[in-house]
């Protein structure tokens, strides 16, 4: 005998003037702001909620008549909800996803820091490669390349679930140059930490915050103080995400206490001083073999065991050799519409190019070529001799190498003119780079 099928109430959730009530889900505050101002615009009665948990009791309310939920955010469940509520709420209820087009202009807030001397850190190169993956993730959601990640992100949420930040700290893996960084400040951007700090730890031995290498001496006293500070440092980062970057310089003796304060669980709030569980994100990379580390006293084998619980690997572009030119496109077009304003397209050899060319700085590399190609092509094609910077006569275009003075580069720049496309192309680099370092030396924009 079959079950009896279940009806549901069909009864209008509308008022009694005939309006209709709109619920509006996203894990992104910002995102909820933005959408908002349009309705608003339209006159809608609507309400907003961040949380699936949340959204599912109002929808359960049968006080809403229609369901548009945000389908672009890393961190929410936009795309789950819809299904929920096709299967849940009234054969007239309504459901509709949008796709954001920007990332929250809040990536200003990355600063980078050595525990006792804290300094902000250029973030052009981190906060443009972030654009292009996010703009490569948007426009061409059936890559093969964004559902890995898509899945990645997925996959790592069912895993945390509801575990503290500080149980579950995630391990990025893959090889220089995929876009670990950019990844994290991504997922951190797009979910309701876009309101927190995102803090890159550079444990790189010469910022000096490891007492291990400033003393030379692993001490009670040393321990103690490497604790406090990371409990401030995680303190300041507290809701939002902690970065740790190349964590492998890291003493044995940091990478214990940093599992000591893991075990704790706990934090110092900046402005009381009281210690409150943290609740952000703490993200560890690398693009180096862990297990051969841990057997060379390199690594602890209590830091290794942690993060092996919650992994993602990043995989290199040569995984996605059909895609590359797809990916090669995104980029041309990304950097067209901020500066010429009109699209270009690639000669069928560069593209072959482009396919057969190893890509060993990954995705970094490629966004690099890309925009030197994009200075040297004419008119609206890119051909094989645009993409100097791979070809088998690379050396020959590096005769020039990048002055690390003041004095050098001005007389590089002077040599070409005052013309940096010139400059990025005797030295190899992109023209944003040969900016960032007439940044760091003080030489104006225009210099002849």
């Amino acid at each position: 005998m079959s079950r009896p099928r279940k009806t549901i109430p069909q009864e209008p959730a509308s008022d009694c003037h005939g309006v209709q009530k709109i619920l509006l889900y996203s894990a992104s505050d910002e995102s909820i702001a933005d959408y908002s101002k349009t309705l608003r615009k339209f006159g809608d009665a609507f309400e907003t909620v961040n949380n699936i948990t949340e959204a599912k009791k109002m929808l359960r309310t049968r006080q809403f008549d229609s369901l548009i939920a945000d389908l672009t955010n890393f961190e929410g469940s936009g795309r789950r909800l819809i299904h929920w509520a096709k299967a849940h709420m009234p054969g007239s209820f309504k459901t509709h996803g949008y796709m954001r087009t920007d990332i929250p202009n809040l990536i200003k807030n990355i600063y980078c820091q050595g525990i006792d001397q804290r300094f902000y850190y250029d973030h052009a190169d981190i906060d443009h490669l972030t654009k292009v993956i996010f703009s490569i993730s948007i426009n061409h959601p059936d890559m093969t390349w964004v559902r890995d990640i898509t899945v990645g992100q997925k996959e790592l949420r069912r895993i945390i679930g509801k575990k503290s930040a500080m149980e579950c700290p995630v391990l990025l893996q893959g090889a220089k140059g995929v876009g670990k960084e950019p990844l994290a400040l991504l997922v951190h951007c797009m979910s309701n930490r876009v309101a927190y700090n995102f803090l890159v730890l550079d444990c790189n031995p010469r910022q000096k915050f490891d007492y291990a290498y400033r003393e030379n001496r692993d001490c009670q006293s040393n321990r103690q103080a490497l604790r406090e500070n990371f409990e401030a440092l995680f303190g300041e980062a507290n809701k939002g995400t902690v970065y740790f970057r190349s964590f492998t310089h890291m003493s044995l003796m940091a990478q214990e206490v940093l599992v000591d304060v893991f075990e704790r669980g706990l934090c110092r709030n900046p402005e009381t001083g009281h210690m409150v569980r943290f609740e952000g994100r703490i993200v560890f990379a690398t693009n180096k073999s862990l297990p051969e580390l841990v057997s060379a006293n390199k690594v602890s084998a209590r830091l290794y065991n942690l993060l092996m619980n919650t992994t993602m690997s990043v995989s290199p572009l040569a995984k996605y050799r059909d895609e590359l030119v797809t990916m090669a496109k995104a980029m041309v077009d990304l950097h067209c519409a901020k500066g010429r304003g009109k699209g270009m397209t690639f000669t069928s050899a560069a593209e072959k190019l482009i396919r057969s060319y190893a890509w060993p700085a990954n995705i970094e590399e490629m966004n690099m070529v890309m925009e030197s190609a994009i200075s040297t092509a004419r008119m609206r094609e890119i051909g094989v001799g645009d993409l100097s910077l791979i070809t088998s006569e690379r050396d020959d275009y590096k005769k020039v190498s990048l002055p690390d003075t003041r004095e050098g580069l001005e007389a590089l720049i002077r040599e070409h003119k005052g013309c940096i496309a010139k400059v990025a192309r005797a030295c190899g680099f992109s023209r944003s780079m040969i900016y960032k370092q007439m940044n760091i030396h003080g030489i104006p924009v225009g210099y002849k």
